[in-house]
């Protein structure tokens, strides 16, 4: 500062004065004054400057400081990491609904990824003779996708939800069935849980999974929600009156029954005896997996499971349609 006040005066003789009156004790008291406060603040501010900016730098550079600040924008939701805690194993029981499959895949991921969800869809493809059996498929997609999951949504490949409201994401007190009675399109019974229903790991496990015994169309869900109850794991549903679109918008029900079928028949005492209670499950499926792979649906990715399902015909012998209908 004291060098820039002189430079500012152009002329030698009056510089050379200024100095010697500052070297030799000359300068008037008050400027002396004005000089010394000038330098003292300059100090000053570069010392809190300096100050800041090695504490700052300090922060920056220490793995506290970003778990520290990620973890509280996270929880004001200001600040996408595009890392979650947790992973959704979309698991999709399939057979012979490519048309459904070719829909279902880019809506899925794009309405999921608007969500923020981190997913991967697993379409678990039965390739056997027998008849479909849609709970021992989602029992081998849960054994599948749990290696890099840590929940799951058993979701109907011709079922698509339509607004942002739905959740799908971690279910963290207990299972929720996304398209509940009063919201899906078809079904409106007070234990229905079937369509889409999301489960953690922890409680799939609990309940051994779905029963095995349920071959054809229909029952294996009413099942589940029994199993659910003795476990004592409580269901959760959406509030139905903060859905405007009610059942007829929520969902997109893209099955055409013309087309495709229902296998409904019950043979013999099947009806009697796959609705008794059974220790079926997780533990106990028997399957192979002919192959995995990894395809793209309009640049979309998803994995096929291509699995054969074993009957033991002496317990469920309406696995095969060559029993007469009752």
């Amino acid at each position: 500062m004291i060098k820039r006040y002189v430079k500012q005066d152009t002329s030698n003789e009056k510089t050379t004065r200024i100095k010697n009156k500052v070297d030799t004790g000359t300068q008037t008291p008050k400027r002396l004054n004005i000089l010394k406060s000038i330098l003292i603040k300059f100090k000053q501010n570069i010392r809190v400057k300096s100050n800041i900016f090695f504490f700052l730098l300090g922060l920056i550079t220490s793995n506290q400081f970003f778990s520290v600040y990620f973890e509280d924008l996270s929880k004001n939701n200001e600040f996408n990491l595009g890392i979650r805690d947790h992973k959704l194993a979309v698991v999709v029981p399939y057979r012979e609904r490519f048309e459904e499959l070719l829909v279902f895949v880019p809506h899925m991921s794009k309405f999921l990824a608007s969500k923020s969800i981190n997913f991967k869809i697993f379409v678990i493809n039965q390739v056997d003779s027998f008849r479909f059996n849609r709970a021992s498929l989602i029992n081998i997609g849960f054994l599948t996708a749990m290696k890099e999951c840590d929940y799951m949504v058993m979701h109907d490949v011709d079922l698509l939800p339509l607004t942002e409201k739905l959740d799908y994401s971690y279910p963290l007190n207990g299972p929720f069935h996304v398209s509940s009675s009063g919201l899906h399109p078809e079904y409106n019974y007070s234990t229905f849980i079937g369509g889409i229903l999301i489960i953690k790991k922890e409680d799939f496990i609990k309940t051994n999974g779905m029963s095995n015994r349920y071959w054809g169309w229909g029952k294996e869900d009413d099942d589940f929600y029994n199993r659910l109850i003795k476990a004592n794991i409580t269901i959760h549903r959406p509030n139905v009156k903060e859905f405007e679109s009610g059942s007829n918008f929520t969902f997109l029900n893209n099955h055409d029954s013309e087309k495709r079928k229902r296998d409904k028949k019950r043979f013999l005492k099947q009806k009697k005896e796959s609705l008794r209670f059974d220790q079926t499950g997780l533990e106990s499926i028997m399957y192979k997996i002919q192959s995995i792979n990894q395809i793209l649906i309009d640049k979309y990715p998803c994995t096929i499971v291509n699995v054969e399902l074993f009957c033991d015909r002496y317990d469920t012998h309406w696995c095969n349609m060559d029993y007469q209908f009752l």
